[in-house]
């Protein structure tokens, strides 16, 4: 797909955007069951964070990027993650930190990205971030680099890969050593799930039928 064809996309993104975000019954499609009783308990008083869902032509196709996070003593070490991170006090907003953050873990440029706006708020519980994902989109893929302190691997896919047939479910062992049975994207063989997973359901079924 070229520059003209993610233009028409982003039209009729846009227009069920400001209809109606598909919220937060496609988050729970893919949240782990141990975190249901937990999943309103955010109330906007988490610490805010964002991350950056780019769009861009590869192929005849659309992909968008993630992160494999290094390993860690940490709760997210080791996962598939959006580029992005927390809000910081020279941020002018959310938008800032989801494109600053994706700047120095992949380095995008953020003047080259177009914002489409934001989707739904996740709560996650283990690290108390309150998530904001910004959808943008570039007419030309982004030449990436990776910050060898915060990304691993970088990982590139198409957007039709998050699909009804790459939803399953496995045993997934959490950072304190429990195994608990949740929904996963099989993706080439990489797990994503947890909130990366949620927010990659919500655009699932925002663009439902466009490609």
């Amino acid at each position: 797909m070229n520059g003209t064809g993610i233009e028409q996309l982003v039209i009729r993104i846009r227009k069920r955007m400001n209809s109606g975000l598909p919220g937060q019954p496609a988050h729970l499609r893919m949240i782990p069951p141990h975190r249901i009783p937990e999943f309103n308990l955010g109330n906007g008083t988490g610490r805010s964070a964002a991350v950056l869902l780019l769009l861009y032509p590869c192929g005849d196709g659309v992909c968008c990027v993630f992160i494999q996070r290094p390993e860690y003593d940490g709760y997210h070490s080791g996962q598939i993650s959006l580029p992005g991170g927390k809000f910081q006090k020279t941020d002018r907003d959310l938008t800032h930190t989801a494109l600053r953050e994706a700047s120095e873990e992949v380095g995008i440029l953020p003047e080259q990205v177009k914002v489409l706006g934001a989707m739904t708020d996740l709560f996650i519980p283990p690290s108390n971030f309150l998530l904001t994902p910004i959808l943008g989109y570039q007419l030309q893929k982004p030449e990436f680099v990776a910050d060898p302190r915060e990304v691993a691997e970088i990982f590139e896919t198409d957007i039709s890969s998050f699909n009804t047939a790459n939803r399953k479910e496995k045993d997934i062992t959490l950072h304190n050593g429990k195994v608990v049975r949740t929904p996963f994207y099989d993706i080439e063989g990489r797990v994503i799930w947890g909130a990366t997973a949620m927010i990659m359901s919500e655009f699932e079924l925002l663009t439902e039928g466009l490609f």
